[in-house]
């Protein structure tokens, strides 16, 4: 199976991120006032809080944020020569983003061998900025101008 020919990734640290480092606080042990107020940290919309919708949404915020919560970093095997990647990858991190910060996304870079092509860069919008229609359309009109040529 190919290779990937580039990898982007958005608003999350790199799963090497040191467990003290990363930008959130466990879940499991939060009642669910403290879990709303760690939910507006990564700019959940306010209607999810309301009471209808919280029954429905919480359950699957919670699986969400365990998946983070209980993952163990694993280095990559040593079949993948440099413990690195051999293809690009572009990271963006967003001004408004109250949790994940630059160095955060900078952790993506040991992934791979092409060190010369990775980027770091800064958008406007916050961690939910796909829900900003002016903030995804600039995302992806970048994204789209990063791909290898032959996917422009």
């Amino acid at each position: 199976m190919p290779l990937p020919q580039q990898l982007a990734v958005s608003g999350f640290p790199a799963p090497s991120a040191p467990e003290a480092e990363r930008p959130w606080n466990k879940n499991a042990p939060m009642e669910d006032p403290a879990f709303m107020e760690e939910c507006r940290g990564w700019n959940v919309n306010e209607i999810v809080f309301q009471a209808s919708n919280w029954k429905t949404f919480s359950p699957m915020m919670r699986d969400d944020f365990t998946l983070f919560d209980e993952y163990t970093y694993t280095p990559l095997p040593p079949h993948v020569k440099g413990g690195a990647f051999p293809f690009p990858i572009t990271t963006r991190y967003f001004v408004d983003d109250g949790r994940c910060k630059k160095a955060h996304l900078e952790l993506w870079k040991a992934f791979t061998t092409e060190k010369l092509s990775f980027t770091c860069d800064e958008f406007d919008g916050n961690h939910l900025f796909f829900y900003d229609v002016p903030a995804r359309a600039k995302y992806m009109e970048d994204l789209v101008k990063k791909l290898p040529p032959a996917f422009q």
